[in-house]
């Protein structure tokens, strides 16, 4: 359900998804979430120039959804006419998702409340990102697809208190083919 209150905005991560082929991928565990995609930098006229694969790291993530609405669907988000569009990183000011969380762990944890979150929504050419975090970090690589996606799945699975992000833009930055 969304309220008045729930506002969207431009997010600005130094890049956009790409347009036609973002390829987004999701890989989270218990307490990392990641997203990975093709990304462009706009210039002032909406074009686009290639500037890698972004890693987007979230913090603290509480709950994610990945997958519909597509583009041309997007019309139909709750959040469009307040500003939500295509191709684009944004971030929901006020949101209601976090508070509907808050109401169903109230059922059994009566003095619930999520600690503070912030509710990011990507928007991509076949699919929506959208999650509840603390935060984010971005990296774009330049890098192949495949390494990328073995560099953040094999960071994912390890152990340790430092930025996954950290690690992965470092273990691609010392193999072939990768830098940052």
């Amino acid at each position: 359900m969304i309220a008045e209150s729930d506002t969207v905005r431009v997010l600005d991560l130094g890049v956009a998804p790409e347009v036609g082929a973002p390829m987004p991928v999701l890989l989270s565990d218990d307490i990392r979430t990641i997203v990975m995609f093709y990304a462009v930098n706009r210039s002032s006229d909406g074009a686009g120039e290639d500037a890698g694969i972004a890693i987007v790291e979230f913090e603290s993530c509480a709950l994610t959804k990945f997958g519909y609405p597509n583009d041309e669907a997007l019309p139909g988000h709750p959040l469009y006419d307040r500003g939500l569009g295509r191709y684009g990183c944004y971030e929901v000011l006020n949101p209601t998702w976090a508070a509907e969380i808050d109401a169903m762990n109230r059922v059994s944890f009566p003095e619930y409340q999520l600690d503070p979150v912030r509710h990011f929504i990507f928007t991509f050419h076949d699919s929506t990102f959208e999650c509840l975090a603390e935060g984010l970090e971005v990296a774009v690589v330049d890098s192949t697809w495949n390494s990328v996606v073995a560099a953040v799945a094999t960071q994912l699975i390890r152990s340790g208190e430092s930025s996954l992000l950290g690690r992965v833009v470092e273990e691609l930055a010392t193999n072939a083919g990768g830098s940052v």
